[in-house]
């Protein structure tokens, strides 16, 4: 028996064998041939890293039309699992999953309350400013000042049952969050006509601090 043999060139191949005879067996002669060689990874282009918000509408750079093929899906499912273009279908799928969500808010919605008896101000809070924010409110009360948080774990969908039940008997609302004040709107929505809403927003790249909270929130 003649010891098998390797391919060059970065080929993975089984090399066929001699029987007793001399000829080689049939199926090693046809996984060698049918052997490829491991293709090298080729960089990425810089083209190919270009996120998409740099090909949109910024001067002396790409836009969509153009070269770059840019493709969407508003693929849906009917109630067998199939794909559809069935405007009527798609539009009756997605009513149900809307329905299915709104049905089960208070099931799927998460918060954190720290509700302080006789607040008058609630500070309505998410995400890493809500650190910021239980700094802040811990040194209003040691102020002698009743605040409460309320820290949102989830913002879609809105738990409105915990926030309106969480205003209740206050007179200010304090939304600290490092955007341009998009979900003090949905504070505002909610909140009863006589009790202010007040945002504490920043887009600088830097955090929102406890003191920026205590003064522009009117808790120091």
């Amino acid at each position: 028996m003649r010891a098998p043999t390797r391919i060059n060139a970065g080929a993975v191949a089984i090399a066929g064998t001699a029987t007793s005879n001399g000829v080689k067996n049939s199926e090693n002669r046809k996984r060698t041939a049918t052997a490829t060689a491991v293709r090298p990874v080729r960089p990425r282009s810089r083209d190919a890293c270009t996120v998409l918000p740099e090909m949109i509408g910024r001067s002396g750079s790409r836009s969509l039309g153009g070269e770059y093929v840019a493709r969407y899906t508003t693929s849906t499912h009917d109630k067998s699992g199939y794909l559809t273009t069935k405007p009527e279908v798609i539009q009756e799928m997605v009513d149900h999953y809307a329905a299915k969500i709104e049905n089960a808010i208070d099931d799927i919605t998460l918060v954190k309350e720290d509700l302080e008896e006789g607040a008058e101000t609630l500070v309505v809070s998410y995400g890493i400013v809500s650190r910021s924010a239980a700094v802040a409110i811990r040194a209003a009360r040691s102020q002698g000042r009743k605040v409460s948080s309320l820290v949102l774990q989830t913002l879609w969908p809105v738990p409105e049952r915990s926030i309106r039940s969480a205003m209740a008997g206050v007179k200010k609302i304090v939304v600290p969050e490092m955007n341009m004040g998009q979900y003090r709107v949905e504070i505002e929505r909610l909140a009863p006509p006589e009790v202010e809403v007040v945002g504490v927003c920043k887009m600088d790249t830097t955090l929102v601090s406890p003191s920026e909270i205590l003064e522009r929130g009117g808790l120091s």
